[in-house]
């Protein structure tokens, strides 16, 4: 669903001008002060889960508050496709508790 190809794509098609060390399409330029609580879900066979998981540990140890959980066996998406995966309801609850536990601190 989410190829190498179309990610090179996709990067092209965002920043035509090919700065991507642009720190707010390159988290691992941004800086991390003053961020709300993070929420972080990957899937274990997305080719975006190393950069969403190294953004949380990178969160982490600047101080911020971050949820996060990985899906095993998923994919980019996994949670808003047309037969969702048993895992997807997991995700989203997570999600929603996270997000109520940010809005209630």
């Amino acid at each position: 669903m989410l190829t190498g190809s179309f990610l090179d794509w996709a990067w092209h098609a965002y920043m035509p001008t090919g700065e991507f060390d642009e720190p707010l399409l390159d988290l691992t330029r941004a800086a991390l002060e003053n961020l709300p609580p993070l929420t972080i879900v990957t899937a274990a066979l997305d080719p975006l889960r190393d950069e969403g998981e190294a953004f949380a540990v990178r969160a982490r140890d600047a101080g911020q508050s971050v949820s996060f959980q990985r899906f095993e066996g998923m994919i980019h998406g996994f949670a808003g496709l047309p037969q969702p995966p048993a895992a997807a309801a997991k995700a989203i609850d997570f999600v929603g508790r996270s997000l109520a536990k940010a809005l209630h601190r």
